[in-house]
């Protein structure tokens, strides 16, 4: 009768396991698993010593049965009778000779496994389940709003302040510390993966560059969010934007003096100014020196987004330098980690449109450089400069500790580059900014489809619960084939040596 409690639990466990069956969080079991460990394993080690002893009393008990059977016409010796008596009680008598020693032992050892591989094919283990959900995520359906906000216009955006953060669509002008920070930390010096934080309060970080998209993650995913949650995915559109700078000694765009000792224009026409050119920016300075102007086209028409710097002899490595912009608009996959808290974003595909009027967006963001510059720029410094300077830097060490074949250890080599690294984070961290903008102040979003994973557990380790099968149906075979050979034990002898009180009436 035992064997049928093993044999159900085996069959349970492989069934179990084969439909990949788990027990779903949140629920009473699930927080006794988690939070009570020590009576969890209590609970199992009693119950696997019980289903071990079933299994392992019926093998003994087929060995006490075929011996009596055996001696019945069979003389035995008495170091014969020891072993089987040793075997039978599962345990190790020293008086016996070696050659009888061993396999007692190894019988032993054998016999005392299956308690714990019951415990490996009962034991509750942390496993994860997929489930669908949804998300509230930035939309442009209208995106009027986003547009060249001029420093000196009368006219300026709204600004919204919650407990998610600071939301506005002049991101140069009231994000310009955190975009600061994003261009001088935008390389790594340890050719790792570029870890930063999200700009609003979630304390989410972006592992890797985050393209424009995850804005809401930690702030609109509370529903999401659960001790039971270890994260989830969806897919946002946004732009996969890509730099290339190169310098261009016949840059029309320069520092030029005025009247005022403590003015500078930085002035000229950029590639793509047109007739709307040139363009015109005014630095305070108390020489040209330390000063560092962005020109950056008010033409809108030109689809070019195209950047020119025109820098003093501190920032000399930035003078004449031109960037050009690409924005393709592309299919992003988010995948977010409630765990640690990080967004990881992967770009998936090209797609033909982001949203109809998207080139304002491109213009607005090109056209925060140019703002950034100037405001970033006093009489004694560029912090723009010192940002693109830091930049620099770290990609030299960035370079040389990642191996890369073609490395820019020098400061020279690393200029470009550094610079395209520093442009592309600040503008994917814009794009996420105007996306933010999009949701709190234009409460312009939409409803997408995300896959959660959440913790739950499944019974048992898969190698311990076939081992388990595999024990069990040794043991059963054993019972029908000693039952078959023996005729259901019909002439097994009375006379038991394990039981004392026979064995001293026997004598007697």
């Amino acid at each position: 009768m035992g064997l049928i409690i093993t044999t159900v639990s085996s069959s349970v466990l492989l069934e179990a396991d084969a439909r990949k069956r788990t027990l779903g969080c949140p629920s009473r079991v699930c927080d006794f698993v988690k939070h009570d460990r020590a009576t969890v394993q209590f609970v199992l080690q009693l119950l696997s010593n019980g289903l071990a002893m079933i299994q392992m009393s019926t093998l003994c008990s087929l060995i006490n049965w075929a011996t009596r059977a055996h001696w019945a016409s069979n003389p035995a010796s008495l170091s014969m009778t020891r072993f089987w008596n040793s075997l039978c009680l599962r345990y190790i008598d020293c008086r016996l000779p070696l050659r009888l020693l061993l396999p007692c032992l190894a019988f032993v050892v054998l016999t005392a496994m299956p308690v714990a591989i019951w415990v490996g094919a009962v034991t509750p283990i942390a496993s994860a389940v997929i489930s669908a959900d949804t998300l509230s995520i930035p939309a442009y359906y209208n995106a009027s709003q986003i547009r060249d906000w001029r420093i000196e216009g009368d006219e300026q955006p709204s600004i919204v302040s919650n407990e998610h953060g600071l939301f506005s669509y002049s991101v140069g002008i009231h994000m310009q510390a955190s975009l600061m920070n994003s261009a001088s930390s935008s390389s790594t010096t340890d050719g790792q993966t570029r870890r930063h934080r999200k700009y609003d309060t979630s304390r989410f970080e972006y592992i890797g560059r985050s393209y424009g998209v995850g804005a809401t993650v930690g702030v609109e995913d509370k529903h999401l969010q659960n001790e039971w949650s270890q994260g989830y995915d969806y897919h946002e559109t946004n732009f996969y934007t890509t730099v290339k700078c190169a310098y261009n000694a016949s840059s029309d765009y320069q520092l030029h003096s005025t009247n005022d000792s403590t003015i500078y224009m930085a002035s000229g026409n950029l590639p793509n100014s047109g007739n709307h050119g040139p363009e015109e920016s005014a630095y305070l300075g108390l020489g040209p020196d330390a000063i560092v102007g962005i020109g950056v086209t008010g033409n809108d028409e030109d689809s070019r987004r195209i950047l020119a710097f025109a820098a003093g002899k501190n920032y000399a490595y930035l003078n004449n330098i031109q960037c050009t912009f690409t924005f393709n608009p592309t299919l992003f996959r988010v995948v977010v980690d409630l765990r640690d808290n990080s967004v990881t974003v992967t770009p998936l595909y090209p797609i033909r449109e982001f949203f109809l009027g998207a080139a304002n967006l491109t213009h607005s963001l090109v056209r925060q450089f140019s703002i950034i510059a100037k405001l970033q720029t006093s009489l004694h410094v560029s912090a723009l400069g010192n940002a693109f300077n830091q930049s620099i830097t770290d990609y030299v060490q960035n370079s040389r500790a990642h191996g890369n074949r073609r490395p820019a250890y020098s400061f020279d080599a690393a200029t470009l580059p550094g610079v395209e690294t520093a442009l592309l984070a600040m503008a994917d961290d814009m794009l996420v900014a105007y996306s933010g903008a999009q949701m709190y102040i234009q409460q312009d979003s939409k409803q997408v489809s995300v896959t959660v994973s959440q913790t739950a557990y499944r019974i048992g380790a898969k190698t311990y619960i076939y081992l388990i099968g595999i024990t069990n149906a040794i043991v059963i075979l054993c019972f029908l084939a000693e039952c078959i050979r023996t005729r259901n034990w019909k002439d097994l002898p009375a006379l038991g040596y394990l039981d004392p009180a026979a064995m001293l009436v026997a004598s007697a």
